[in-house]
């Protein structure tokens, strides 16, 4: 038996005027967590745009975000390259 004050009873509340809700981003965590980071500043609205572009233009496979990140470019690509994390302020 449901509480008078049960989350589940005001979620099935909600759901009964709102209708079923289904979410506008992946449910896969690891997928979830690439959608996230595909906007700034961090919305729904520009997470889905940056989404949209990651999964058009690169895709969202580890593989291949992996071989985008390590493409030559960036602001210090020689430094990149050679695989040592370094502080370039010191």
């Amino acid at each position: 038996m449901l509480h008078a004050r049960s989350p589940c009873r005001y979620s099935d509340a909600l759901e009964a005027f709102h209708g079923e809700q289904a979410p506008n981003w992946p449910t896969d965590p690891y997928l979830f967590l690439i959608w996230r980071h595909c906007g700034y500043p961090a919305s729904d609205a520009a997470c889905a745009k940056g989404w949209a572009a990651l999964r058009r233009e690169i895709g969202v496979e580890p593989d291949r975000l992996l071989a985008a990140a390590l493409k030559a470019g960036g602001m210090v690509p020689e430094l990149r390259e050679e695989g040592e994390p370094r502080c370039l302020y010191s």
